[in-house]
């Protein structure tokens, strides 16, 4: 099996997948180990931000003036 998983701690996201001859119950191990994995890589990245104590950006969203969607339509 050939497998990219992309995923956050609550869900997978993405897969991209090469299997020839897998089965559906190999496939199902194989992404229910990789969540695994992604729950541990999060965890991780949640302890190194605790610990620097760098709170997320917020960054406000750029309004779009309305001339320029009408010149895009």
């Amino acid at each position: 099996i050939d497998l990219v998983v992309a995923g956050s701690k609550d869900a997978i996201m993405m897969v991209e997948a090469g299997a020839n001859m897998a089965t559906e119950e190999e496939m199902v191990t194989a992404l229910a180990k990789a969540h695994e994995a992604i729950g541990q890589i999060v965890d991780l990245i949640d302890g190194l931000k605790a610990e620097i104590g760098k709170t997320k950006k917020v960054v406000k969203a750029k309004e779009i003036a309305q001339d320029f969607y009408r010149e895009v339509e």
